[in-house]
């Protein structure tokens, strides 16, 4: 029975897709390189993200990758604020707590700033735990997860994480987690089909599917 949920939040809870296109499409332009529509970004985005920029247009012969990282980084909290809640999350997370599963938001984002983000939104109630990086040398989101995990006597099989990305399978992978992704985010559904079957449209799929194995529904993942 699914006890916890650990959610990632770009691109999953957070809806900030267009967000990081117009962040990365300014420095393209500063660089002289062609713009991503969302289809070619999300058919591009991956990680290490240094294969995402080469993919985008750069050439790591001609200019450092730290760069236009940094530069990107600027530019997407310039604009984050603007980004709200993905369609059917504060429905989603509602449902989910109404059946009494714990639920932890977890990321690569430094945690001041992601409890800032969560805390605007309005849904930082919601959650046990925050989980975000402290610092450049902070531990992965797997050895994260994997600590919060055994602080909190967790069984792994009983945890299930949520994220749209191919990385937050290997995430959730390296944690003995299963996971669902979900295919309205950073990547399109066939490069997340590249790792895994267990695929839902959107958050809202994604939940009803964790609630159905909640009350003992055989629904595999």
């Amino acid at each position: 029975m699914i006890s916890c949920v650990i959610w990632d939040w770009n691109g999953t809870l957070l809806d900030d897709v267009d967000v990081s296109i117009e962040a990365m499409n300014r420095v393209l332009e500063r660089y002289g390189l062609e713009r991503l529509n969302k289809e070619r970004y999300r058919e591009i985005f991956r990680f290490p993200v240094r294969d995402y920029y080469e993919l985008a247009g750069f050439d790591f012969g001609k200019v450092d990758f730290e760069k236009p990282a940094l530069e990107f980084i600027e530019e997407y909290y310039s604009l984050v604020g603007a980004a709200g809640l993905s369609h059917g999350a504060l429905e989603a997370v509602t449902r989910l707590s109404e059946s009494s599963i714990r639920q932890v938001i977890l990321s690569a984002s430094e945690r001041k700033s992601l409890i800032g983000q969560v805390r605007r939104l309005g849904i930082e109630g919601r959650f046990t735990d925050i989980l975000g990086i402290n610092n450049h040398f902070a531990a992965s989101k797997a050895e994260l997860a994997l600590k919060w995990i055994s602080d909190n006597n967790l069984d792994k099989n009983n945890t299930v994480f949520i994220g749209d990305t191919t990385h937050d399978f290997e995430t959730a992978s390296a944690a003995g987690c299963p996971c669902v992704l979900v295919s309205s985010g950073h990547q399109n559904a066939d490069a997340l089909r590249a790792v895994s079957t267990n695929i839902a449209r959107d958050i809202t799929e994604a939940a009803q599917m964790v609630l159905k194995l909640a009350e003992g529904e055989a629904v595999k993942i």
